[in-house]
């Protein structure tokens, strides 16, 4: 799986970028620090087995600042060529010009769910490709019983 998730993120992502720039042999990826620091510097060595020539620069950039730091920096000709940014920021990114369609969506969103789908998506429009899924959850002790323990609860605290 872990192969398949390298693939899918690399593949996909820098071929396009390639692709369209024969002569680039450079590009800067934003991703957060911590555990997704680890994973993309892995996930750099990896690629960089198959594609030598390709130079990949990491910068840690925290995926909620993203956006804020391509605003500045894409039109200055410095910001990263992949990017990592929460979904409810696409609709600021498409409308500042930031970002730009996905060409192969329809080779690889199938593999995902509907909601990382829409997630990824602006006016019917592909933007990214989806790095995950998450949801939050309630823990309560269950010792208490919600609905007869709750003024209990108020009172000893």
């Amino acid at each position: 799986m872990r192969k398949f998730i390298i693939s899918l993120f690399f593949t996909t992502l820098i071929s396009s970028l390639i692709f369209a720039a024969e002569k680039k042999t450079e590009l800067k990826v934003w991703e957060s620090s911590g555990t997704e620091q680890s994973f993309i510097q892995y996930a750099i060595k990896e690629f960089r087995k198959i594609n030598p020539k390709v130079r990949i620069r990491y910068e840690p950039v925290e995926s909620t600042d993203a956006r804020n730091k391509i605003e500045l920096d894409g039109p200055a000709g410095v910001g990263a060529d992949i990017f990592v940014a929460p979904h409810d920021h696409i609709g600021a990114l498409v409308a500042g010009d930031h970002i730009l369609p996905v060409d192969n969506a329809d080779e690889y969103m199938e593999d995902f769910f509907s909601l990382a789908k829409k997630a990824a998506t602006f006016d019917g429009v592909v933007y990214g490709y989806p790095l995950g899924a998450e949801t939050y959850v309630l823990f309560y002790n269950t010792l208490w019983s919600i609905s007869n323990d709750y003024n209990r609860l108020l009172e000893n605290q």
